[in-house]
């Protein structure tokens, strides 16, 4: 209904306040062109486009990303190691970082629990 109050730039006055009945429908197009493309007996809507698709590809410069800062950013480096074939394999990475990552944790905390007890 929106294509074709769009196609002959008119309102339809539907929202969700105004829903149409059957009759009214009936005679809102009793009112169109019968020779829109819409009324025609072989009428077959065009395909739908993916959002994806029917962005276009922009070209940029060979040298876009040179020059670029380092991140200072420390997880998103561990992140690009962690692509692997399967969902297993990636798991049991990201298990082995976060062991190392508490070990490490526990081994400073240790550290500081045994100075200060020390002192």
């Amino acid at each position: 209904m929106h294509r074709l109050t769009d196609s002959e730039r008119r309102n339809s006055g539907i929202d969700e306040a105004h829903l149409p009945d059957k009759d009214w429908l009936l005679a809102v197009l009793g009112t169109y062109n019968p020779l829109l493309p819409y009324f025609k007996k072989g009428y077959v809507p065009p395909p739908k486009v993916a959002a994806m698709q029917s962005l276009s590809k922009v070209d940029l410069p060979e040298d876009f990303l040179q020059d670029l800062p380092q991140s200072k950013r420390k997880i998103k480096a561990k992140r690009l190691h962690m692509i692997s074939s399967s969902k297993a394999d990636a798991k049991m990475q990201r298990y082995k970082i976060l062991k190392e990552r508490f070990a490490k944790e526990y081994i400073k905390e240790k550290n500081r629990i045994d100075s200060r007890t020390h002192s």
